[in-house]
């Protein structure tokens, strides 16, 4: 149909990610340090890269030289973790860095958001879908394989979106970065076929008695995790106490339904 020749041309070309040709001022290149955060999620970045790397949807490592040569000027964002809502550490690519600089914009403070409204589900729209549904339901779980890694960006916006790695070369990344080949894949790993029951979002779910609980272990693993916080004199890294507080929160949700 006419009116999807713009998918079928984005897959083929590349999605314009809404990020316009700019510079810095003179810098020649913008290439912070990626976040303290990322040596949590070392491994899994690496494996990562690796992964993008041989499915061809990342290049490199290139040197500085060798990046100024081909694009002129370039920019890449700090390598990151975050906690997902269900307690997990993930690795990212911050495009809202730096914040507040009007010497050094961010990409993402660039880019008009509003062309790009994305919503995700959460405890309150899964739950507030079981108070309202009145009948028994089965449950599936169908997970696309890194769905935004399987969208090509425009040539043109590759040099706003590179990587630095964990020995200071760069990475040139060909789709959404993560953090964002055509044709979608099913994740198998987090595939599950109808059941009662399934673990979303961090909770088990019954659709049939219409409950939510943690899963299995967990608040032992949670209790575990608190238990080094109640030595008298200990200290640790704010970033620790961080990912423990998101890890908490995410236990608190599930205190009205106990």
């Amino acid at each position: 149909l006419p009116e999807y020749d713009d998918v079928l041309h984005g897959f083929q070309f590349g999605f314009d990610q809404g990020i316009p040709h700019h510079t810095l001022s003179d810098l020649e290149c913008f290439t912070p340090e990626n976040h303290a955060s990322s040596e949590k999620a070392r491994p899994k970045i690496e494996e990562s890269i690796l992964k993008e790397l041989k499915a061809g949807r990342m290049f490199g490592p290139f040197s500085r030289d060798q990046m100024l040569q081909h694009f002129g000027f370039f920019r890449t964002n700090p390598l990151s973790a975050v906690l997902n809502s269900d307690g997990a550490i993930r690795p990212i690519n911050d495009l809202s860095f730096p914040r507040n600089d009007p010497l050094v914009p961010s990409v993402n403070s660039i880019v008009d958001k509003s062309k790009f409204e994305t919503t995700w589900d959460d405890f309150n729209c899964v739950s507030e879908f079981f108070a309202e549904e009145t009948r028994p339901v089965k449950l599936a779980l169908f997970d696309w394989e890194k769905a935004y890694r399987q969208i090509p960006t425009k040539m043109k916006q590759w040099r706003y979106l590179a990587v630095k790695d964990f020995g200071s070369n760069f990475r040139v990344d060909t789709r959404i970065t993560f953090g964002g080949v055509a044709g979608v894949l099913t994740n198998k790993t987090k595939y599950s076929p109808f059941l009662n029951k399934q673990k979303f979002i961090g909770f088990v779910w019954n659709g049939i008695d219409k409950t939510v609980r943690l899963p299995d272990g967990k608040i032992k693993k949670r209790l575990s995790q608190i238990t080094p916080y109640l030595a008298k004199g200990a200290r640790f890294d704010y970033e620790d106490v961080e990912v423990l507080v998101g890890r908490l929160n995410h236990v608190l949700y599930i205190l009205p339904h106990l």
